[in-house]
């Protein structure tokens, strides 16, 4: 990390998060560094890995999720949002409703400028209207 002209080193295990150059935050779990994508309600986050062959260079990305901020990260799918949120029946409810797959589950919708999971869970607390 560089800071004020002095560079300095850290070992993962002592880092909980950090913001790169161009103002991207991550939060480092179990030594894995997850981008940040969401801070409402839902942390929502994201890892692009290179899972390219030879000469072909391929990139693959996977969500997650945590409940708070410091909370444990699991992979965004309606088993584990089922799990986490077991208490919140009609979150659960809008969300199998809202999603066929798991793949949808980090869906952004430039309309409201926010996840539609996020919209989904807003709206079971009460927060936002339908």
């Amino acid at each position: 990390m560089h800071y004020k002209g002095q560079k300095y080193r850290y070992k993962k295990q002592d880092v909980f998060g950090f913001k790169d150059c161009s103002g991207n935050d991550y939060r480092i779990y179990l030594n894995e560094k997850y981008h940040v994508l969401s801070r409402e309600n839902i942390f929502l986050y994201e890892v692009t890995e290179d899972v390219g062959f030879s000469e072909m260079v391929v990139y693959e990305t996977s969500y997650f999720f945590s409940e708070k901020l410091d909370s444990r990260i699991y992979p965004l799918t309606k088993r584990y949002l089922d799990w986490v949120y077991r208490k919140n029946f009609e979150f659960v409810r809008r969300m199998h409703v809202s999603f066929g797959k798991d793949e949808d589950l980090a869906n952004y919708e430039e309309k409201t400028k926010q996840y539609k999971l996020i919209s989904l869970y807003r709206q079971s607390i009460g927060w936002e209207k339908l």
